[in-house]
């Protein structure tokens, strides 16, 4: 019954402590400009530098200057069928994103998931990803989730769900134990990231279309690796939203 009603209390919770600091920017605190997304103060929503509209492949989200994929998703197609991304994992964007992962400022959740619905608002209507129904964030390893307390992009997906149609699931995938985290690594080495890294429940995703969501996408192999696992376990299709992306202007991620 508590983990039924928790959703409910988190947005309670929520709202009250909207209702005592009117005026509280989850970023740089207390302002006096009026409020441009959930929890952003005008000058830090304005401060972040979106990606354009029609200016990225429709595939991997990397910033193109024509055409709609680019050339390593033209050569080799990535499992996933799409990636739509806010932006650059850069200035004030990469920062609240670190500042929620590692300084657990969790009201930054709402702030970036209210970044995402506006952003790929669009795109969700557009690609009829509101009609899917089943949003999915990507899983933590489970040691990883005992140490740091909670799962950004599930928190970040919690928010999403809210002011979408989308349903969300944080039970259909999982992590394996014993995968080396993707942190601190090159990039040769995110390449490879094995399907096994995952397990998904089968009769959660079979004959669905599932959106994953992730915070920031580097090489894009722990979305490839996960999307293998959803599509083995009878998933139709599967597209890809997350908060930031990594400037790699040399290369996409097929």
């Amino acid at each position: 019954m508590a983990r039924a009603f928790s959703p409910i209390l988190r947005s309670t919770a929520q709202n009250l402590m909207d209702a005592l600091l009117p005026g509280h920017c989850n970023f740089c605190g207390p302002f006096t400009d009026e409020l441009h997304l959930a929890g952003l103060c005008g000058d830090c929503g304005r401060s972040i530098k979106l990606y354009p509209q029609g200016l990225s492949c429709e595939v991997c989200a990397l910033p193109i200057h024509r055409g709609t994929r680019c050339l390593t998703c033209r050569r080799r197609r990535p499992p996933f069928l799409s990636v739509d991304a806010v932006g650059d994992y850069q200035g004030r964007l990469a920062a609240m994103i670190k500042r929620l992962k590692f300084g657990a400022a969790r009201p930054l959740a709402r702030s970036l998931g209210a970044l995402l619905a506006e952003r790929t608002k669009e795109p969700l209507v557009r690609k009829k990803l509101v009609l899917v129904r089943k949003l999915i964030p990507m899983p933590l390893d489970p040691d990883r989730l005992r140490q740091r307390g909670f799962n950004q992009s599930a928190l970040v997906a919690r928010y999403l769900a809210e002011v979408t149609r989308l349903q969300l699931d944080e039970q259909a995938l999982k992590r394996r134990c014993g995968h080396a985290p993707q942190i601190g690594r090159s990039a040769s080495q995110r390449r490879f990231l094995p399907a096994d890294a995952f397990v998904c429940v089968g009769h959660r995703v079979w004959g669905r279309h599932v959106v994953l969501l992730d915070d920031v996408i580097t090489t894009g192999s722990s979305l490839r690796a996960a999307t293998r696992c959803l599509m083995e376990a009878g998933a139709l299709g599967v597209r890809c939203l997350v908060v930031a992306r990594t400037p790699n202007p040399a290369q996409g991620i097929g």
